[in-house]
C-alpha cells in the first residue's frame, strides 16, 4: 500500500512536471527576454547621452532626455538627477551683479559679461550632467569614472564656434526687436563713372 501511494505521488509529480514544465520554461524565457530588452533600451539612452554630452542642443541628446522618464521611471536616483539637469536646461537663470548689462555700458564690457555669464551656466550644466550620467552608469552596473565623463568625448571646434555665432546672432536679433540695440547703417558712395559715348561722330 505504501509503495502504491509513493508510486502514485511520483506519477502525479511527473505529470505535473510534463504539463507545467514547458509553461514555466516559456514564462522564465519571456521574463529573461523582457529584462534583457529593458536593459538594452536603457543602455541605448545612456549611450546617446554619453555620445552627445558635449552637444546638449543636438536632436539625439534631447530625444534621449525625453526617454529617461520612461525607461528609468522605477529608479528614483536617476529620475532625481535627471530632473535637476532638466530644470537647469529649462529655467531662465538670473544674472549675477557682475553679469548684468547696463544701457550705458560699452560693448566690450557687455561682451565680457555675456561670456562670464555663459561660462558659469555651462560649468553648472556640465556638473549636473556628469552627476546624472554617473548615477545612470551606476544603475546599469557600467563603470565610468567621473573624470573620464568630463574630459573624454569629442566635439569639433568648428561646431562650437558655429553654435556660439548662432547664439550671438539670435541674441542680437532679440535685442534689436525689443529696441535694446540699433542697426548700424553705412552710406557707401561708389565711384562715379563718366558716361562713355559709344557713338563716333
Amino acid at each position: 500500500m505504501e509503495y502504491a501511494k509513493a508510486f502514485f505521488t511520483v506519477e502525479i509529480f511527473t505529470i505535473a512536471a510534463l504539463f507545467f514544465g514547458p509553461l514555466l520554461a516559456v514564462y522564465t524565457g519571456r521574463k529573461l527576454d523582457d529584462r534583457r530588452l529593458k536593459r538594452e533600451r536603457r543602455m541605448d539612452v545612456f549611450r546617446s547621452l554619453m555620445r552627445t554630452r558635449r552637444d546638449n542642443l543636438s536632436f539625439d541628446h534631447v530625444s534621449a532626455l525625453n526617454l529617461v522618464e520612461v525607461e528609468f521611471q522605477s529608479d528614483r536616483k536617476v529620475i532625481g538627477a535627471w530632473k535637476e539637469y532638466l530644470d537647469h536646461l529649462c529655467q531662465n537663470h538670473v544674472k549675477r551683479h557682475d553679469e548684468e548689462l547696463l544701457d550705458d555700458m560699452p560693448e566690450s564690457e557687455q561682451q565680457i559679461r555675456n561670456e562670464r555669464y555663459g561660462s558659469r551656466i555651462m560649468v553648472e550644466r556640465q556638473e549636473l550632467l556628469i552627476e546624472f550620467l554617473r548615477i545612470m552608469a551606476q544603475t546599469l552596473n557600467h563603470e565610468v569614472e567621473v573624470l573620464k565623463i568630463f574630459k573624454s568625448g569629442y566635439l569639433p571646434q568648428g561646431w562650437a564656434e558655429i553654435e556660439n555665432q548662432e547664439a550671438i546672432i539670435r541674441q542680437y536679433v532679440v535685442d534689436l526687436y525689443y529696441g535694446r540695440r540699433g542697426l548700424p547703417v553705412f552710406s557707401i558712395h561708389p565711384e562715379e563713372k563718366k558716361p562713355q559715348n559709344l557713338m563716333k561722330n
